[in-house]
């Protein structure tokens, strides 16, 4: 038997050369992908088919594409041991020794055509691609939306800073101050282009202070029903514990009435009823729809009555359940507490969800607590609700509640931000000197070339 090796590029030169080298009558044994190509192993010999048989990798004949079909003929029990095993193996079960199959068993059996390439019988069959479906196709495309939206808004930003790069730095300013940019930007192009410097900044400031809406009539003045409602720990109790103290100090203790409807937190009604009687206040704990209308028909005599309702979050699915008992009362005017240290995406979110319950004013808390109040006051622009109260601590002092006055609010927030720009730029510098105490190297590194000979 002559068995030779030989490389070529690819299998159809592959094939030229083992015809060219060894003649038609070669069979190749096995083929194999290397780095430069094809190597094929081509063998000349009588027992050249019984080694096909026996071999698992790939086999084709060297035989042109277009030569007829060759009829297998069984020649010795080497061949018949050799199908007998692979039919064995094929079925899972161990081929017998000795044993020849019968002739008619050995011509059905399938011919590979000349020039194929047979795969191995133990390799799985290649995985079908599946098409793919119109949803993927949907998130690609909208993917491919939000990516071409985010490259042109920043192509848009860089044209817009090298083209106008006073008016860039008043948008980044403004941003400073936790205002979201599109906001920012509206705000800068509707200061007129004749001012610059401070005055820019101030004309920006101006303009957001006519944003923010304020709720027009006063209510420590005129009195009425209302109902205090809003998320846990946002600071209801407390206002209604201000507005209370702040009323009666302008018409007598005997012109307001305090009603706790929170009857989920036991502990909170007795910290009302508590609080409230130190200050001389009438208050009332009742629970459900007839209690509430009992209590509103005893203070019916009362300037003011406030009403204060159980904590739920923007996300609690009580809320629809509070809404429908609400409007069973429409002489309760509803009033939204929210805290100003909350973040914008909480406060917006929350402002929308109460929206059910048609809210007439807003008391923005905690004004004290907060370190930005830029979030906030972007809130209330973006939502519309009109701000009724700010308020200051979590006492019941009538003092820490002030009307809203947008001018201040925004001066207060520009102070807030130039305060935290400080505070950075000191712990920056506070963090810089301290690692210059702790590094090994010497103070006389630092000085001029020139101190160093002095």
């Amino acid at each position: 038997m002559k068995v030779k090796r030989i490389h070529a590029p690819d299998m159809r030169q592959a094939i030229r050369k083992v015809r060219e080298e060894q003649g038609p009558d070669a069979v190749i044994l096995s083929t194999k992908r290397t780095e430069e190509g094809v190597e094929v192993l081509a063998a000349l010999d009588t027992n050249a088919d019984a080694l096909r048989a026996r071999h698992t990798t790939r086999t084709v004949s060297a035989e042109p594409r277009r030569a007829q079909r060759q009829t297998f003929v069984p020649q010795g029990g080497e061949i018949a041991d050799g199908l007998e095993r692979l039919a064995a193996q094929l079925e899972g079960k161990s081929a017998p020794s000795n044993a020849t199959p019968p002739a008619h068993e050995v011509d059905a059996a399938p011919i590979p055509e000349a020039n194929a390439i047979v795969p191995p019988f133990r390799s799985p069959p290649a995985p079908r691609k599946s098409s793919p479906s119109l949803e993927s196709l949907a998130d690609d495309m909208a993917s491919l939306r939000a990516l071409l939206a985010r490259e042109l808004g920043a192509l848009n930003q860089r044209e817009f800073s090298r083209t106008q790069p006073e008016r860039a730095a008043l948008i980044e300013r403004v941003e400073g101050m936790a205002i979201d940019r599109p906001l920012a930007r509206r705000l800068v192009e509707a200061v007129p282009e004749a001012l610059t410097g401070q005055d820019a900044f101030d004309a920006v400031l101006g303009q957001l202070a006519e944003r923010l809406p304020v709720v027009e009539q006063d209510l420590l003045r005129r009195g009425g029903a209302i109902a205090l409602m809003g998320p846990t720990g946002v600071g209801k109790t407390s206002s209604a514990l201000k507005l209370a103290a702040a009323f009666s100090a302008r018409h007598g203790r005997a012109s307001v009435a305090l009603i706790g409807a929170d009857r989920d937190r036991l502990s909170m009604e007795r910290e009302l009823l508590d609080r409230a009687a130190s200050l001389g206040i009438y208050t009332l704990a009742v629970s459900g729809r007839e209690g509430l209308r009992s209590a509103l028909a005893d203070v019916g005599d009362r300037r003011l009555v406030i009403v204060d309702t159980a904590g739920l979050g923007h996300r609690d699915p009580r809320l629809s359940d509070q809404a429908r008992f609400l409007t069973e009362f429409p002489e309760l005017t509803p009033y939204l507490v929210v805290a100003a240290p909350a973040q914008r995406s909480t406060l917006e979110a929350t402002i929308r969800r109460y929206g059910a319950l048609r809210p007439q004013g807003c008391i923005l808390t905690k004004l004290d607590e907060t370190a930005s109040l830029g979030e906030a006051l972007t809130a209330l622009t973006h939502c519309g609700l009109p701000l009724a109260f700010c308020t200051d601590g979590q006492g019941a002092d009538p003092d820490a509640l002030h009307t809203p006055r947008p001018r201040a609010l925004v001066a207060r927030m520009a102070a807030l931000a130039e305060e935290s720009l400080g505070a950075e730029k000191a712990f920056e510098l506070e963090a810089q000197e301290r690692a210059l105490a702790t590094s090994p190297i010497t103070p006389k590194a630092f000085m001029p070339r020139e101190a160093h000979y002095a």
